[in-house]
């Protein structure tokens, strides 16, 4: 919640992944014998990614870090969801000169950057869904935290 407001923050869990053994450590150490997993949670508010160990055993979470200004890979619904954005933006139909299925983009899960928007210096979640054009490619900058083009 917003420190000053008490009002939700948006969250959201990315991924929930099996523990390796290169992922345990000292907090982890329960992992080496018990079933974990390691859960991947963004805040889109903060920009910061959580990562989890959850022994499923002792049904407790065991460890938590946080990375802060760090984005953890897409998840599938998040890269339908870039796609949609792009591909019904009125900029990327004028731009293209057609409506555009959602297979035409590639690279939709790249995480980019974009000079004077909130996307500069990764301070949101931006992604590139990418148009080619016989020798062209249309760029179409979206913002999943404010779910937009920018």
């Amino acid at each position: 919640r917003d420190i000053s407001s008490g009002a939700p923050l948006r969250s959201a869990v990315f991924g929930v992944y099996p523990v390796l053994p290169g992922d345990v450590t000292e907090n982890t150490a329960a992992c080496a014998n018990d079933t974990c997993y390691r859960v991947d949670l963004y805040n889109f508010a903060t920009n910061t990614t959580y990562h989890a160990w959850v022994d499923m055993k002792q049904g407790k979470v065991l460890h938590v870090n946080s990375q802060e200004g760090t984005q953890p890979d897409l998840p599938p619904y998040l890269v339908k969801r870039a796609i949609e954005i792009a591909s019904t933006a009125p900029e990327v139909i004028d731009a293209l000169g057609f409506n555009p299925a959602p297979d035409d983009p590639t690279m939709p899960n790249v995480k980019t950057a974009l000079n004077q928007t909130t996307c500069e210096r990764s301070r949101h979640l931006c992604v590139a869904p990418t148009f080619l054009i016989d020798n062209s490619a249309l760029w179409a900058i979206v913002d999943l935290t404010d779910e937009k083009l920018v």
